[in-house]
């Protein structure tokens, strides 16, 4: 796919693998995205895209909590830092006010910038904001657990930093940290599922469980 890509568009192979690695980074998210919809929406959980979310005119209080507030020394002047958060996990209070309880980075491998993830899991700390890493694993930097002389140093602070890491990667050997998610089978992507419906009720106690559509926001 990558070399029908490069043969097409004509482009040199670094530029060719960072179109491959953006689609189907792209993909990946969308899947995800769907298949939280598909389990949780008729839950009160709905999974929206980040960049969408921005969009919206009715979600400027849950965007303005989630940027981060940085102060510039030379300007001494205040600027906003979008997270790196592909998939932003809402629910809704009895009340009506919809909140976010969790932020999902999707990549596809290491080399997508994952030690930003890290970054990101300490800034939003304070924010009681679930924080977690959703990765392919295409390289393999978290397959290995802590019993293999091999575990990558990225597992060892992920493990330390993130609220959890799913891998689709099947050799993943899990902890309580790392949880490998297994579409081919029934209930392959439960962990996640129960997690995201745990943090509703330690971030959102007062949640309803009617669905919870886009359109309402």
């Amino acid at each position: 796919m990558k070399d029908q890509y490069q043969a097409v568009k004509g482009v040199d192979a670094n530029k060719a693998r960072q179109s491959w690695v953006t689609a189907s980074g792209n993909s990946f998210e969308t899947y995800m995205r769907n298949l939280i919809n598909h389990a949780l929406n008729d839950e009160g959980i709905l999974a929206m895209k980040g960049d969408r979310l921005r969009q919206k005119p009715s979600a400027e209080n849950i965007v303005r909590f989630l940027t981060l507030k940085a102060n510039r020394r030379c300007t001494q002047t205040t600027t906003g830092v979008w997270p790196d958060s592909d998939i932003v996990v809402l629910t809704r209070e009895t009340s009506g006010t919809v909140k976010a309880f969790a932020l999902l980075n999707c990549k596809t491998s290491d080399h997508s910038r994952n030690d930003a993830v890290l970054f990101w899991a300490l800034a939003l700390r304070d924010n009681n904001i679930k924080y977690c890493l959703l990765t392919q694993d295409l390289d393999n930097k978290f397959s290995r657990g802590d019993s293999d002389p091999q575990i990558s140093g990225l597992r060892k602070k992920a493990e330390a930093f993130l609220d959890r890491v799913y891998s689709t990667n099947p050799a993943t050997v899990e902890c309580s940290q790392v949880r490998r998610l297994d579409f081919r089978t029934p209930g392959g992507a439960d962990s996640l599922f129960e997690d995201l419906r745990r943090w509703r009720r330690d971030v959102v106690p007062g949640f309803s469980s009617q669905a919870l559509e886009e359109s309402a926001l």
